[in-house]
C-alpha cells in the first residue's frame, strides 16, 4: 500500500474527527472538511464519494478494531468451561484489557463520533457490537451456549445482555469523553464492579434456570 495514499487518507480523517469539536456531522461540508485536512477537492474525491462514505470508512475501522480487541480478551477465557463465580473478581480484572487499550488509544476519535455533534448511528453499532460480544461469551458465563439459554428464559437472558452490555459501553463512552477526569485504571476498576457486583447476582439467578446447573 502507498504510504502517501494512507498518509493523506489519514489527513481526511482526522480533519473531519477534527472538525466535530465545532460543528455537528450533519452540519459539516466537504469544504468544511478540506480546509481543516488541508487537502484539494480533488484529491477528497480520490477517495470518498462524499462526507457518508468518509465517516463510515473512520467508524468501519474503529469497529474492526473493537472487534479485534475483544476477540483478544475473550481468548483469556477460552480454558474456562465456566466463569467460575468464586474467582470472578480476579478475572474480571483482565477481562477488556486489550479492548480498553484500544479505546485510549482512539478515545478522541470515538469521544468526537459519539458527541452530539457526532454520527448517533455510530453508538448503535457499538451496542450491536456489545450485544454480540455478551453472546459470545455467554459458555463462560453460564457454563451453556446461547440457543441453550434462549430456550430456557430468553426474555431474561435478553435483559441480562442489554443491562450487561450497555452499562460497560456507556461508562466507557463517558471515559473516552472524559479521560481528563477519570484514569484508565479507574475506568477498568469501574468495569470490574459492573461484572462482580449486579451481574454477579444476575448469573446466579440465571443459572439456577438452566437444566445443566
Amino acid at each position: 500500500m502507498d504510504i502517501r495514499k494512507l498518509t493523506t487518507q489519514r489527513r481526511i480523517q482526522a480533519g473531519l474527527i477534527e472538525l466535530l469539536n465545532e460543528k455537528s456531522f450533519a452540519m459539516c461540508t466537504v469544504s468544511d472538511i478540506l480546509s481543516v485536512a488541508q487537502v484539494s477537492k480533488k484529491t477528497f474525491y480520490i477517495y470518498y464519494s462524499d462526507k457518508f462514505a468518509l465517516v463510515k470508512e473512520i467508524e468501519d475501522n474503529l469497529i474492526h478494531g473493537l472487534r479485534k480487541s475483544l476477540k483478544e480478551d475473550r481468548q483469556e477465557l477460552s480454558h474456562l468451561k465456566k466463569y467460575p463465580l468464586a474467582k470472578l473478581d480476579e478475572l474480571a480484572d483482565d477481562s477488556f484489557d486489550h479492548t480498553i487499550a484500544f479505546c485510549d488509544q482512539n478515545k478522541t476519535w470515538f469521544s468526537n463520533l459519539l458527541s452530539s455533534n457526532g454520527d448517533i448511528r455510530f453508538l448503535n453499532r457499538i451496542y450491536k457490537l456489545g450485544s454480540e460480544e455478551v453472546t459470545k461469551r455467554l459458555p463462560y458465563y453460564f457454563g451453556a451456549s446461547y440457543d441453550e439459554i434462549k430456550a430456557n428464559d430468553s426474555n431474561v437472558f435478553s435483559a441480562v445482555k442489554i443491562l450487561y452490555s450497555h452499562l460497560i459501553i456507556d461508562l466507557t463512552c463517558f471515559w473516552m469523553a472524559n479521560s481528563q477526569i477519570m484514569s484508565i485504571v479507574e475506568v477498568k476498576s469501574l468495569i470490574n464492579i459492573i461484572q462482580t457486583q449486579p451481574f454477579v447476582k444476575l448469573m446466579a439467578y440465571c443459572r439456577q434456570t438452566l437444566p445443566c446447573s
